[in-house]
């Protein structure tokens, strides 16, 4: 799907009095070692949505260590790791202030933002009774309520599991360069 146009963002055009003047900005010299959050890449998800996917696309085109955490001790072995491409389960413990301050340390936090409807897609659905089906779409809305708002309050950027492969693919290539 095509990003919506920007056109309509310039509303007004100003000549400018002073247009032979230039400004010059100092560039900051670059640390000698890479900060670990600047270098990782965290896919935040429920159950049903794409982030481990999306994460593992990532490691491979990026040349990147994958690994799927699912639980804070997972997390914590890895704090200190740079060139990761994690997949991070949204039932990690996100409620726990200290998991929250880790993984906004390790990375660059993507939540992959989903809702009942697409997760529920994500679950193999063919084996299951109509009143089995209704109790995990009451299962997932449940989680999502519980733990979308940690998702939101940590995450640096969203991306929308619906979008086509190459447009996530570009939009966490770009965020990464950030």
């Amino acid at each position: 799907m095509p990003r919506p146009s920007t056109h309509h963002f310039l509303q007004k055009k100003t000549e400018v009095d002073e247009s032979e003047k230039t400004l010059t900005f100092k560039t900051s010299k670059p640390s000698s070692s890479p900060s670990v959050q600047s270098s990782n890449a965290l896919f935040l998800g429920l159950p049903g949505s794409p982030y481990i996917t999306i994460a593992q696309n990532t490691a491979e085109r990026l040349n990147m260590e994958f690994h799927h955490i699912t639980t804070p001790q997972m997390l914590s072995a890895l704090k200190e790791k740079t060139n990761l491409s994690l997949a991070v389960a949204g039932t990690i413990g996100l409620d726990d202030e200290d998991v929250r301050k880790t993984l906004t340390h390790i990375g660059k936090i993507f939540y992959i933002m989903a809702d009942v409807s697409t997760l529920l897609s994500g679950h193999s659905q063919e084996s299951l009774s109509p009143n089995k089906s209704n109790m995990l779409r009451e299962q997932l809305a449940k989680t999502l309520l519980e733990v979308e708002p940690y998702c939101l309050q940590i995450s640096r950027f969203i991306l929308r599991p619906d979008a086509p492969y190459g447009e996530i693919a570009m939009d966490v290539d770009e965020k990464m360069r950030l």
